[in-house]
């Protein structure tokens, strides 16, 4: 796995084989692959044909509970395009110390993001 950051943990396919096996064993046995390119903030792993587990590559929470677990399935229902929703969470296990998640596969490209560009004028 590239590194991104210089504090993050490396998140191998070996590491989310074992945390599947210790908390979602019927998720286990399924194809495992990272996906690339990967996120900034999680690394990504497809798992099967319709699933993502997603793991924080630094700074990961201690508790239960995440922005995407309360609000992707709220979003889900307003948006124009398919999106990734949490199906579990993970807890922290096998030397990985935060909570992580597994989400629903979307199939496709990457939707591109429009930052917009106004100009602000100095007095």
């Amino acid at each position: 796995m590239t590194r991104m950051h210089s504090d993050e943990l490396a998140l191998d396919d070996l590491l989310v084989r074992r945390l599947l096996q210790e908390q979602f064993p019927e998720w286990a046995e399924l194809p495992l692959r990272q996906s690339e390119p990967s996120g900034t903030v999680n690394a990504i792993f497809r798992l099967g044909e319709g699933l993502s587990v997603r793991r924080p590559r630094r700074h990961g929470s201690t508790e239960p509970g995440s922005k995407e677990l309360a609000r992707l399935p709220r979003l889900e229902r307003l948006l124009p395009v398919e999106i990734p929703v949490p199906v579990a969470q993970g807890r922290p296990g096998v030397g990985y110390p935060w909570y992580w998640e597994v989400h629903t596969w979307v199939e496709g490209d990457t939707a591109p993001v429009v930052l917009n560009q106004h100009k602000v004028r100095s007095r």
